[in-house]
């Protein structure tokens, strides 16, 4: 009788065998790459034959290279980063900053600025990171991780870092300014060989944009800004866009948002190259000052100078002067600052932020009086002018090249510009522009209360009670002031108040007390030319 009953090396058992072995290799090789720090203190264990966090850390980091042959190149680089993992961040804490110093990068994390609030009144945090960036982090270009260091406080203000990798030493140092939220930091790098290229990090968290029209323009803005050999540039970015950036040859970079910013002030030898990108995932703004390696270079001395804080421009201006370009006063930024250092004289004694942008316009408005007084004289003439104008225009209205001979004839007979009405105006308008600049870009403003309703002169009015009364004294203005203009032109003028009080309405309630002072003025001014005359 033949025996049915199957070997145990029969067909399907050795399939079976061999399945059961690549499951096996396969799952344990998808968990040393999803968990690589848990197969490596495994494997350490294994070794040492005891708790591998009571190592030394010397026998550690020797069983951490012996190990290395068996890591593949992304488990290398988180082994970098975990030696000494039980070193802990260093707290820095002043009266008006807080932060800790990271030894992953030694980037600076729970950046608090004590003295400002957000719109919710939570203190304002600057910091963002993550085990791959934080502000002002060193790293390897191209490479993923933070570098490690070993880190030590000197002084209540001084921290030093160490750290080395296949044949390279480096070390840091942080010199902490916190009266400025400044940072005079210093990278050490030597090596038996060619040195790879380093970076400095900045981060910034995107923000989506503030809902914004022509009839309600939206102040906040987020900004990349660049100070290199060609000149400046400043992008906008948001949550809502894919941002990439590129410039060579810098000294400055920024991210910042309306009223604070972190910068980089690079002072070294070797100029590096910037490159900003937006990490969706994380919704973060991250910026790389990549210096570059040059062959044959065994050594690298880093200097610069890190601004965390407000865009305060005294401050900026105390750490380094390129840095206070960080506020943009725009084309008019040479008439801006002084107007913006008087408004900070009358707060000074005053003590309240609206009640010195009323003493700075009416003295705005004094300064400018005597064009003002040209143009009143000006328009007053060619206003009374107008009826012989009107006959000469009617009497040659066939002969243009006759009437026009006429016309300026009287004129000058008469002694009357017809620009001398539109100078002034010309005159006053870089004023105009860079205290309106002075106004929305300034940090003063930001939180500043005026007084019953307006409790933050940087916001709308809530109850848009200033953009109705400087619509009304517009409309006032208006119907004192002479006109020289046809019916027509002065129908479509009339309109002008209420657009202007449509503009403003979104605007910042600093910016709307300015404009309606400064109309107060004028009707007040041009009643007394009417009543001289």
């Amino acid at each position: 009788m033949e025996n049915n009953q199957g070997s145990f090396l029969d067909k399907n058992t050795i399939i079976a065998i061999v399945l059961t072995i690549i499951v096996w290799v396969g799952w344990s090789q998808y968990m040393a790459k999803k968990y690589p720090e848990a197969e490596k203190e495994a494997l350490i264990e294994t070794l040492a034959g005891k708790d591998s966090t009571k190592i030394d850390a010397n026998v550690k980091q020797s069983i951490e290279a012996n190990l290395e042959p068996s890591l593949d190149q992304s488990q290398k680089e988180v082994a970098a980063t975990t030696i000494n993992k039980d070193v802990k961040p260093v707290v820095f804490d002043f009266p008006k900053l807080s932060f800790t110093v990271s030894p992953l990068g030694m980037g600076l994390n729970e950046i608090i600025l004590k003295d400002y609030t957000d719109r919710e009144d939570k203190n304002i945090q600057l910091s963002v990171s993550s085990k791959t960036y934080s502000n002002f982090a060193t790293k390897l270009e191209g490479k993923d991780e933070l570098l490690f260091f070993d880190l030590k406080k000197i002084s209540e203000t001084e921290v030093i870092g160490e750290g080395s990798f296949e044949g390279v030493t480096y070390e840091k140092k942080y010199k902490i300014n916190p009266e400025t939220f400044s940072i005079d930091a210093s990278l050490s790098v030597k090596g038996e060989n060619t040195l790879p290229q380093f970076e400095t990090l900045i981060t910034e968290k995107a923000n989506a944009p503030a809902a914004s029209s022509m009839l309600s323009p939206s102040m906040e803005k987020q900004e990349v800004i660049v100070k290199h050999k060609d000149g400046d540039d400043r992008e906008i970015f948001n949550n809502q866009e894919p941002f990439v950036g590129d410039f060579n040859s810098v000294y400055m970079a920024s991210l910042s948002s309306h009223y604070f910013a972190t910068a980089v002030m690079d002072m070294s030898d070797v100029i590096p190259n910037f490159k900003a990108n937006y990490d969706k995932a994380n919704e973060t703004m991250i910026g790389k000052l990549i210096y570059p390696s040059f062959a044959g270079t065994k050594s690298l001395d880093l200097k610069y100078k890190l601004y965390f804080g407000p865009k305060d421009v005294s401050t900026l201006q105390s750490v380094n002067a390129n840095l206070s370009e960080l506020v943009d006063f725009g084309m008019f930024s040479f008439i801006a600052e002084p107007l913006l250092r008087l408004m900070k004289w009358f707060y000074s004694f005053l003590g309240n932020w609206g009640l010195a942008i009323i003493a700075l316009t009416v003295l705005v408005r004094l300064v400018v009086l005597p064009f003002n007084v040209m143009s009143y004289k000006s328009m007053s003439k060619m206003q009374a002018i107008q009826p012989t104008l009107k006959a000469v225009r009617e009497k040659y209205k066939d002969d243009p090249v006759r009437m026009n001979q006429e016309v300026m004839g009287i004129m000058k007979q008469e002694k009357v510009n017809p620009a001398g009405g539109c100078l002034p105006m010309l005159l006053q308008f870089p004023i105009f522009i860079a205290l309106y600049r002075v106004l929305s870009e300034s940090i003063d403003l930001y939180k500043a209360p005026f007084g019953l309703w307006i409790t933050d002169l940087s916001l709308k009015d809530p109850y848009y009670v200033l953009p109705i009364l400087m619509g009304i004294s517009m409309f006032l203005q208006q119907k004192i002031t002479p006109s020289t203009m046809d019916p027509q032109q002065q129908k479509v003028m009339a309109f002008m108040p209420i657009v202007f009080s449509l503009l403003m309405i979104s605007l910042p309630s600093g910016l709307t007390l300015y404009i309606f002072v400064s109309t107060i003025f004028g009707v007040i001014q041009q009643q007394l030319f009417m009543k001289k005359a």
